[in-house]
């Protein structure tokens, strides 16, 4: 009869696939053909970093190459020391199967061991570790993580939040850690280090509704009228006054303009036609500060595309 622990470990694959279960002091099926297949996921990230120009160093895993203090202070060694053009790094290279988790979601997951062993080679070497991750070996589709992010993700949710259940506790070491994929960045680049995914023509397509809203704005700029009440000042006096897109001026103020026969346009004003601040200099064609060009004009033009429902949807303008 075999002992009751190796038949646990051979069972151990299909257990730890339905409840998430991480025993350290078992080697799973699963664990073996993780550390197979995550030879060929290293290869695959070698062959992308060098592709993508990024200058790297691969280190030997062998045991003989590992250093004593290194196994005292619990550290793992990470697979690759690389630079780019705003820092350096250290990556651990990882395939794992993705796991169902909560709601119609899959998610990749880690050893919690894993995790302190490299969070404890970040501090000793005062280093920044990250780890990229892949379910797919044909293609170098990589998703990279801070192991300071998943460091505090773990806290957060186990140590810190006042929500989780105190009577859990004793079984927190059980359990690999399920990472949302909100955490992982989905580029790594020389030049940009590591970013988020975008998708294809993602700037370009930007860029087109940026020109889109400023044109408009640009366009209906003179055609607004800010308004006919009370609530603006005059440029020269502060006097309270209606708003004047041509002279925004008291009656006083203009009179004098007009028997000297120059031209307003011709001066700088001292009071923004706004809110009488005396903090900067004013023209006529720059009557407002900043602020009140914020509140009272683009307000009001928010305001004009709404009412006119030409606003909102880009794609709904394109098509009117």
């Amino acid at each position: 009869m075999k002992d009751e622990s190796v038949q646990n470990s051979e069972n151990t694959g299909e257990t730890e696939e339905k409840t998430g279960l991480s025993p350290d002091h078992l080697v799973t099926n699963e664990d073996k053909k993780n550390k197979k297949n995550g030879i060929e996921a290293e290869n695959l990230f070698q062959r992308q970093l060098n592709k993508n120009d990024i200058p790297f160093i691969r280190f030997d895993q062998t045991k003989e190459t590992f250093s004593d203090k290194m196994k005292e202070n619990h550290m793992k060694r990470p697979d690759y020391f690389l630079h780019t053009r705003h820092s350096a790094y250290y990556i651990d290279v990882k395939y794992r199967a993705m796991r169902p988790f909560g709601n119609d979601e899959e998610r990749f997951t880690i050893d919690q061991r894993d995790m302190f062993m490299l969070y404890n080679f970040q501090t000793e070497f005062h280093s920044n570790v990250w780890l990229a991750f892949t379910d797919n070996l044909k293609e170098p589709n990589f998703n990279y993580i801070s192991i300071t992010s998943l460091y505090n993700y773990f806290t957060d949710i186990f140590l810190n939040s006042e929500k989780y259940p105190k009577e859990h506790e004793k079984f927190i070491s059980l359990f690999y850690i399920f990472i949302p994929d909100t955490l992982f960045y989905h580029r790594l680049s020389f030049d940009q280090g590591f970013y988020k995914n975008q998708k294809d023509n993602f700037i370009d397509n930007e860029t087109e509704l940026y020109k889109v809203f400023i044109n408009r704005f640009l366009n209906k700029r003179n055609s607004i009228s800010l308004s006919e009440t009370d609530g603006y000042y005059c440029m020269d006096c502060a006097k309270i006054i209606s708003f004047n897109k041509y002279y925004p001026f008291c009656d006083s103020c203009k009179q004098n303009y007009k028997e000297d026969g120059d031209s307003p346009v011709l001066y700088w004003h001292k009071f923004c036609h706004g809110c009488a601040d005396n903090l900067e200099i004013y023209t006529t064609q720059q009557p407002l500060c900043d602020d009140c060009f914020k509140e009272r004009l683009l307000i009001k033009f928010y305001k004009k595309i709404k009412d006119n429902k030409t606003g909102g949807y880009y794609e709904k303008d394109k098509k009117n």
